[in-house]
């Protein structure tokens, strides 16, 4: 039985269907430690087009799984410069970095955060979406040997079933984003839930106030 294999159809089916990224990370990092693979901390990060927010992303520790968001502000800050995910996406290749050895004056801040916890190695990679759009994910392993080429063989082997399951949920998170900051959170769900036809409407019961302040009149008759 291959591991990869099935977690490929797994990711690729039941995964793909899911709307849950916890679950699907959570699955995709467990079998992987399942099979060998000494895992500490994997983080997956996804960009989509949005004026709030860039990117969001999933980060899997073995005490739990949680997801975050990027705004565009973050981006510009040394969060990004100089990281794993800059370097892949500027240089289009994997990245492979002990985390011994490294140096405080050049080496990007993540990595001494990482060391410093107790991280050996470290490794980056891209993810393609359908669309033509790249991502990144990154491994860090807190083991005495880090990662063998058969470790990062079986994270290259895993990408297309990780991409296939997290792809819708980055296409659907961009939509609803885009939906609420154009529409607000009342008529996006509405939108979103397939009210599109021009002239459709709700009825609600609602309260219309008017109100006014005593002496307002004069008074702005007389503001400068």
């Amino acid at each position: 039985m291959d591991p990869v294999a099935d977690l490929n159809h797994w990711m690729m089916t039941r995964g793909r269907c899911s709307d849950d990224p916890v679950e699907v990370v959570s699955r995709y990092c467990a079998t992987l430690v399942n099979a060998g693979m000494p895992l500490w901390r994997v983080n997956i990060g996804q960009r989509f087009a949005n004026p709030l927010l860039i990117a969001w992303g999933v980060v899997w520790t073995p005490d739990g799984t949680e997801t975050y968001d990027v705004t565009h502000a973050r981006m510009l800050t040394d969060d990004y410069i100089g990281s794993s995910f800059e370097y892949i996406l500027t240089h289009q290749k994997p990245l492979h970095k002990s985390l011994r050895g490294l140096d405080p004056d050049t080496d990007h801040v993540s990595y001494l955060e990482f060391a410093a916890a107790g991280g050996t190695d470290y490794y980056a990679t891209l993810l393609h979406y359908g669309d033509g759009s790249q991502h990144g994910c990154t491994f860090a392993t807190r083991d005495g040997g880090g990662f063998s080429p058969e470790h990062l063989a079986m994270i290259e082997a895993s990408k297309p079933g990780l991409s296939s399951a997290l792809e819708p949920m980055t296409m659907r998170k961009s939509t609803q984003s885009l939906l609420r900051t154009y529409l607000g959170d009342g008529p996006s769900r509405e939108v979103w839930n397939g009210t599109v036809r021009r002239g459709e409407r709700k009825t609600l019961d609602a309260v219309v106030m008017f109100t006014d302040l005593r002496g307002f009149t004069a008074f702005s008759e007389t503001a400068g």
